[in-house]
């Protein structure tokens, strides 16, 4: 897996979180990322560095609107499916950066699904005027996410719940078609 950074944004350009990652797996179709404890993460609000904790396993997929990350903690103990609802991302192979959109949805493994950051969502939609096709977009993806969430569709249905770094040769994982 070779490094590669991430800059994350807050609409419409305010940065947020910046951080190295490694590259699981990539192709036109998807892209995986592993993020894992130890890493330097900056955060934009604060203008201030932390140590992460956590492992996470992030996918994308170009011209989709939200991006999903696995979290276990330090001792690989699952968390959630966390799912920024966001700009698709832009990857050129070495920076991967997206724009954050507020909400988010969470799904714990036993399946409980909760959308979060409701408030900050309805607010940025006014301070930042968010376009009307922008706000309709986001309501069909947090609609689709819910969807995938509720019938256990991939990635939510556990299948990368046992992945680790250093297994990344498939045998655990699949790619989404």
């Amino acid at each position: 897996m070779r490094s590669v950074r991430f800059e994350t944004f807050k609409y419409p350009s305010q940065p947020r979180y910046f951080f190295p990652a490694l590259v699981v797996r990539e192709s036109e179709k998807e892209q995986l990322f592993y993020i894992g404890p130890g890493l330097p993460i900056y955060v934009g609000k604060s203008d201030s560095t932390f140590i992460g904790t956590k492992n996470h396993l992030t996918l994308m997929w170009p011209d989709v609107y939200y991006n999903i990350s696995l979290f276990w903690d330090g001792d690989w103990n699952f968390e959630c499916y966390y799912v920024n609802l966001a700009l698709p991302h832009q990857w050129d192979g070495e920076l991967c950066t997206y724009i954050d959109l507020e909400l988010d949805v969470m799904m714990t493994e036993d399946g409980t699904i909760t959308i979060l950051d409701e408030d900050e969502y309805e607010e940025g939609k006014i301070r930042y005027n968010y376009p009307q096709e922008l706000i309709a977009q986001i309501e069909r993806s947090t609609k689709e996410v819910v969807a995938l969430m509720e019938a256990r569709t991939y990635p939510f249905d556990n299948s990368l719940l046992n992945w680790r770094p250093g297994n990344s040769s498939g045998e655990n994982m699949r790619l989404a078609v």
